[in-house]
């Protein structure tokens, strides 16, 4: 199991954000001033929450540093800034390569080779 996100994580969008009923998200969000992340862009998570999406369930949800949206009304009678399905991102994580474990393995290797 991975670790989950945090503020302050990078994250790359990888699926367009949905509505029930909504052909064109983007275009309807635009109408309000809301932006929505973009298919293949990196950002950084400001806040990881529980957000009730349109079909009324409650999932994981990302605001990000590089999206700041205005606060909306909403239907269940929340007022605040959208938040972004946790399932639209994958994380990117850095992966600092540990060579020692390379470096044991050699040694390993040429300590038993006969020369």
């Amino acid at each position: 199991m991975s670790d989950p996100l945090a503020p302050g994580d990078k994250v790359e969008c990888v699926a367009e954000q949905t509505i029930d009923g909504v052909s064109d998200p983007r275009a309807f969000f635009a109408k309000s001033g809301i932006a929505l992340p973009v298919v293949g862009h990196v950002y950084t998570v400001r806040e990881c929450l529980m957000w009730r999406f349109s079909d009324g369930m409650e999932r994981a949800a990302l605001r990000l540093s590089e999206i700041i949206n205005p606060e909306c009304n909403w239907r269940d009678g929340d007022f605040s800034e959208i938040a972004f399905s946790i399932r639209k991102f994958r994380p990117l994580r850095n992966r600092s390569t540990d060579i020692e474990r390379f470096r044991r393995i050699d040694a390993d290797v040429f300590n038993k080779v006969r020369v």
